[in-house]
């Protein structure tokens, strides 16, 4: 960072954050820092943060030792009653078979120690090196497992190339289709994960993805910032692009009931009647989530990547940077920095702007990471602000639609027990 940005962990006029620890029960692990595809998107290798040239190609037994030992030791600290394990990369079934089962091996060991934990171990892969041999693996181990997919093939084709330039599309859908003729792969298929893409036509894009039967479905905004701004079209209505082609699409989701789940829907949804959001994106968050690179250094989530170098960097007190050969994730919750993160992923790191918004606690000022400019830090509305607000009042005011005549009829009928002194029914 330039000497002229200002700390972009404290938005800019706040109060310093609250003395609070988060508690962490995620933990994405780089088991492979490399990736067979060249996503012209990606966070990691195209984006503001280059750090991945500097680490190891794989986790090293020594790593994976370190931080089996912290996650038990976490574990029976804070008497966690479950623990989830993300294995990730670059493209995680990089580091082979062998590999990825000693590391889970290696981690439940340890975490027999912390009986009461009950962790899960879970991947996202772009798909292209699954196969039987894979599926088996995994069913053994337990692991379940998403793919990445854009959409049909111009659609995924778009962004999602090897390093050749080659198409990836009919490696995912071999593996797709093997997934779905086996037992092993439809048990611990989670299903699809795709990044919007304004180019491609929304409906075709969810028809697409839709026919393949995954069980859950969802649309990523591409990582962007107030400086590095998302593609939008050169005319017409731009302000918001991304959000109306999530309401094309919602639309069509809303009137069918029981197709593809939609975790962005669901939890606007959710929020909307009242309740509370499962996942980052939309509502309050928080920070539960570190991510363990190829090296032991401890990070946050790797979307940071895209607003500055180093702005996933967890630094901890004395300027050493977290690594589990030398912190325990118990001394990097208690650290300001892991504080004022803790604070920027909840409702009161958000600017004022969004603070005095009507939906702002439904959209809970989006992805934390796409708040950032060099000039105020994460103290902005996300670059997605109307979009988030085009949707959410759109589910809004479609979820009011739908429940007007179920709560005419019952004022209707409630007046009727009222007016006879008779009961409702």
């Amino acid at each position: 960072m330039g000497p002229n940005i200002p700390d972009p962990m404290v938005p800019v006029g706040q109060p310093p954050a609250a003395l609070y620890n988060p508690v962490f029960d995620t933990f994405l692990c780089k088991i492979a820092s490399r990736c067979n595809l060249d996503c012209s998107y990606c966070c990691m290798y195209h984006l503001a943060d280059q750090s991945w040239l500097r680490r190891p190609r794989f986790m090293s037994e020594t790593t994976v030792g370190d931080f089996a030992r912290r996650l038990a030791e976490y574990a029976i600290q804070l008497q966690l009653p479950r623990a989830t394990v993300l294995l990730h990369g670059g493209e995680p079934l990089l580091a082979g078979r062998q590999r990825l089962s000693a590391f889970v091996g290696r981690v439940r060991a340890e975490m027999s120690l912390a009986p009461s934990c009950r962790v899960e171990f879970a991947m996202q892969t772009n798909g292209t090196l699954l196969d039987r041999d894979w599926l088996r693996v995994l069913s053994d181990l337990d692991v379940t497992f998403g793919i990445s997919l854009d959409g049909g093939r111009s659609a995924n084709d778009r962004c999602r190339l090897d390093h050749a330039g080659a198409s990836s599309y009919d490696r995912v859908r071999e593996a797709l289709d093997l997934v779905a003729s086996t037992e092993e792969g439809r048990q611990q298929f989670r299903g699809l994960l795709a990044v919007i893409d304004l180019r491609n036509d929304p409906l075709e894009t969810f028809e697409a993805l839709r026919s393949l039967n995954p069980p859950r479905l969802d649309f990523l905004f591409p990582d962007a910032t107030h400086d590095a701004q998302p593609f939008r079209p050169a005319s017409g209505e731009t302000s918001v692009a991304y959000g109306e082609w999530l309401v094309r699409i919602f639309d069509v989701w809303f009137e069918n009931p029981g197709t593809t789940r939609m975790r962005l829907f669901e939890n606007i949804l959710d929020l909307v009647l009242g309740g509370q959001s499962q996942t980052e994106g939309v509502g309050e968050g928080r920070f539960n989530l570190l991510t363990i690179e190829t090296d032991g250094e401890i990070e946050d989530v790797d979307i940071f990547k895209s607003a500055f170098h180093g702005a996933a960097s967890l630094i901890v007190l004395g300027h050493a940077t977290p690594n589990v050969s030398t912190h325990s994730f118990h001394e990097v919750s208690r650290t300001p920095t892991a504080r004022d993160r803790q604070r920027l992923h909840s409702n009161a790191g958000l600017c004022d702007t969004c603070r005095r918004c009507p939906v702002g606690k439904i959209c809970g000022g989006g992805i934390a990471s796409h708040r950032f400019s060099a000039a105020r830090g994460f103290d902005n509305p996300s670059v997605y602000c109307r979009d988030l607000y085009r949707l959410i009042t759109h589910v809004g005011t479609r979820v009011g639609l739908s429940l007007q005549p179920l709560l005419t009829e019952g004022l209707v009928r409630l007046a009727g027990a009222y007016a006879t002194g008779g009961s409702w029914k």
